[in-house]
């Protein structure tokens, strides 16, 4: 007895679609046996191509890297900067009269710091942080945010007030130092990553 090969069956689907009935009755094709040796040449000369393209676009990767190093080095000099003019000098020391602000008291200069330190965090926009940069930058908000409590208590006294508004100001350059930090280490990370490409 011989068993005769039983042909596929269509599915039900495939029986109501001509589509697939008319690629099925196609005949097969065969490749020409020299397409290999004609697509050689065309893929050789493409990865030939490709690699001479290569060098310009990391140097223009290189030099966009660099460029965004340079903004950063510059933005940090700015801030210490605007720092260095605006921090109170301390009694007793000579300065000439333009050096000395034209603001009354020294809680008035301290709040001044404050709103102006304030608006250059609010300008650095945080990108990627480690963690640690984060723990640090958490730990520096909660003190920020227990001194503003107590700023806005009453009963708080104005020698303590002026310490208040010192320690915020300190905490507030820690953390445009912070935010600096980072940026300087992504872009030194993203800088060594071009370098191994």
């Amino acid at each position: 007895m011989s068993v005769e090969p039983i042909a596929p069956r269509a599915s039900s689907a495939e029986q109501y679609d001509p589509a697939a009935q008319a690629i099925r009755s196609l005949p097969l094709q065969q490749p020409p046996s020299d397409g290999w040796q004609r697509l050689y040449p065309a893929l050789a000369s493409a990865v030939i191509t490709q690699q001479a393209a290569m060098p310009s676009t990391r140097l223009a990767r290189r030099r966009t890297r660099w460029l965004a190093l340079a903004a950063v080095l510059a933005m940090a000099a700015i801030t210490l900067r605007w720092q260095s003019a605006h921090l109170p000098t301390p009694a007793g020391t000579d300065t000439p009269d333009a050096a000395i602000p034209l603001i009354a008291s020294r809680n008035d200069q301290l709040i001044e710091q404050s709103a102006q330190l304030e608006s250059l965090l609010a300008w650095m926009a945080p990108g990627s942080r480690t963690a640690e940069a984060l723990a640090v930058d958490v730990s520096l908000v909660d003190r920020l945010q227990w001194i503003d409590y107590l700023l806005t208590d009453p009963q708080t006294g104005a020698a303590t007030r002026e310490v208040l508004w010192s320690e915020r100001v300190e905490l507030l350059t820690q953390r445009v130092a912070l935010s600096q930090r980072e940026s300087l280490v992504a872009i030194a990370a993203d800088a060594g990553r071009s370098a191994t490409l």
